[in-house]
């Protein structure tokens, strides 16, 4: 009896085991039926406090990505969950920290609702979160979206601004690019001693050109169309015509930043006119022992034949400067600032050349130990000179020009350079212990 006993209750045992089993593996069935199916609308949560619907779709969102961002993550979340809950032996309601961040995946509770951070789900404030590496390949999707909007647009926009200019130098034929800054023809272009000029615009009408004016100092020369150039309303509705668009050089606000976007509209390899993008790296006013006649701004961009002339803008289709010089053995490329071109242009259009102001001074960089900074000190004044008519000593140190401080040859290369003859510069040396001030007057520089 004893035995059969025995054998009574271990068989219970069994049942009731089995009946668990059978309880449990129920249960995971129930489980996976919920996760993977969208029509019961239950809340997910990741342990962060992110509250997601079973579509997908985000509840409620404080985050400032796009629609399609979210969108993307919460499709990518979707179906990391389908694959969790297909492959887990042992379906369980929570996991460890280790567990999820190596699965890349959210956790998943029945419960409605549940408390995160000892408050209730339902009135937790949700954050969409997202996988740092997908978020940054998205971010790197959207930046190279903005990239491919940014030149078609900019193309689309200021290309009818840019022309081929063609020319003979020495009887050959040459090629480069250049850009309209009036709306009465008037182009710049990089070309010195060029003669038969013709300007092709991007529509393909052409134009004979004249010589206005050309500067050695700057390598610019100004052309006119022999006509006006005019092209047509692309509204259908206004039946006239109107100036050819052109770029103004009334417009800038100085130099750019360091690592700025810029982009080119050039005719490169002499074909028609293309764009292409770049950054802003360096100032510099001299390359090796090649001395720029101004400040000009060195650039990722890369220049080939036909290049040279090219327009330089910022992301807002503001001029800042025509494409010029290329590095030697280097990717990198000189352009000349459009304060400059605003100079050389307005003394073309006036004269037919340029009309630089001088000083007779020459000034070197020192470190002044009283200030422990860097200055200008006097190097050279040339004898009566309008430096040496002013007063200005060898060695003396150089504080500020109309009120502005003058701390590199960068800068005062500037101011001499926009001058012109007849300016008065109102200048600041400080000469052993004392501060003095003296009245500059240029002359034409001979």
């Amino acid at each position: 009896m004893a035995v059969v006993g025995r054998r009574t209750t271990v068989a219970a045992v069994r049942l009731r085991l089995g009946c668990v089993r059978v309880l449990l593996c129920a249960g995971v069935l129930c489980g996976c039926c919920f996760k993977v199916s969208p029509a019961f609308g239950a809340s997910e949560h990741d342990g962060s406090g992110v509250k997601q619907q079973r579509d997908g779709s985000a509840i409620s969102s404080n985050s400032a990505s796009s629609n399609a961002l979210k969108s993307a993550i919460a499709t990518e979340g979707s179906a990391s969950v389908a694959s969790q809950s297909a492959s887990d032996e042992r379906p369980s309601a929570k996991r460890d920290a280790s567990d999820i961040t190596s699965r890349r995946t959210v956790s998943v509770e029945a419960q409605s609702p549940v408390s995160v951070n000892g408050t209730s789900a339902e009135e937790e404030p949700s954050v969409l979160s997202a996988n740092p590496s997908q978020t940054a390949f998205s971010d790197a999707q959207a930046s190279l979206g903005n990239v491919l909007f940014l030149l078609s647009d900019l193309y689309e926009r200021f290309s009818d601004c840019c022309v081929r200019v063609r020319y003979k130098l020495d009887g050959k034929a040459q090629v480069a690019s250049g850009f309209f800054v009036s709306d009465k023809g008037h182009v710049l272009t990089p070309v010195i001693g060029g003669e038969d000029f013709y300007v092709e615009t991007r529509s393909h009408r052409q134009f004979s050109a004249k010589k206005r004016g050309e500067d050695p100092v700057s390598s610019l020369c100004l052309l006119q169309t022999d006509e006006e150039p005019l092209r047509a309303v692309k509204d259908k509705s206004e039946s006239e015509t109107r100036s050819v668009s052109y770029f103004s050089l009334l417009r800038n606000d100085g130099y750019p930043k360091i690592g700025q976007p810029i982009v080119s509209l050039s005719c490169k390899l002499g074909g028609s006119v293309s764009p292409q993008i770049g950054y802003v790296t360096a100032f510099q006013e001299r390359y090796f022992a090649t001395e720029f006649p101004f400040v000009f701004v060195r650039s990722s961009l890369r220049i080939d034949a036909g290049d040279c002339g090219g327009a330089v803008l910022d992301a807002q289709g503001n001029l800042l400067g025509m494409l010029f010089h290329a590095l030697p053995d280097t990717q990198e490329t000189f352009y000349m600032p459009s304060q400059a071109l605003e100079r050389v242009f307005r003394d073309l259009l006036l004269f037919g050349n340029v009309r630089y102001g001088y000083a007779g001074l020459s000034v070197e960089t020192a470190y002044n130990p009283k200030t422990h900074a860097v200055c200008l000190r006097v190097r050279e004044v040339q004898p009566n000179s309008p430096a040496a008519q002013s007063g200005f000593r060898v060695n003396d140190v150089l504080l500020r020009v109309n009120d502005s401080e003058v701390s590199s040859m960068e800068m005062f290369k500037n101011f001499i350079f926009l001058s012109k003859p007849g300016d008065v510069l109102q200048c600041a040396v400080m000469r052993g212990k004392k501060t003095l001030d003296l009245t500059l007057t240029l002359a034409e520089k001979p």
